[in-house]
């Protein structure tokens, strides 16, 4: 069986190891690396090229949103995942503007977090219900305003 190859970039040392401990308890996940900041998550994502990221979006010594738009420029096919303890659509949409595959929240149980790693290997985008119910209003709200019709 081809395992989950993750590198865990996340700058809060406890939530750091408990992602780790949590998935390396899985059969099909490999956490291949740890990073403690933006640029600690670039040096692993260059020396392991992971499936995917879990990527906190206050990352020290390069943003989330930084990261992401250079991980993705350098390593296109790595899905991404942000972690955020905060609730901000407009974050939420420029994390997708930017290339992230999906986004949690860093209250996300263990088993959807680990559901949710093995979705983006899938293709599909992964977002809290409350955040897709959101913007989808948003999104009708938009063609409410401009007057847009199929």
């Amino acid at each position: 069986m081809k395992k989950i190859r993750v590198v865990v970039a996340e700058s809060d040392a406890l939530i750091r190891d408990g992602l780790k401990t949590i998935l390396d308890l899985e059969e099909d996940v490999e956490v291949v690396g740890v990073a403690r900041d933006g640029r600690e998550a670039m040096t692993m994502v260059r020396m392991q090229a992971p499936d995917v990221v879990l990527m906190d979006t206050g990352l020290p010594a390069m943003g989330g949103l930084a990261s992401v738009k250079l991980l993705k420029e350098k390593s296109p096919l790595t899905r991404i995942i942000m972690l955020s303890s905060f609730e901000d659509e407009d974050y939420v949409l420029n994390a997708l503007a930017a290339g992230v595959d999906g986004f949690l929240f860093k209250d996300t149980g263990a088993a959807q977090m680990v559901a949710s790693i093995r979705d983006v290997i899938r293709g599909e985008v992964i977002l809290p219900a409350r955040v897709a119910a959101g913007l989808a209003a948003r999104a009708l709200e938009l063609l409410r305003s401009t007057g847009l019709k199929k």
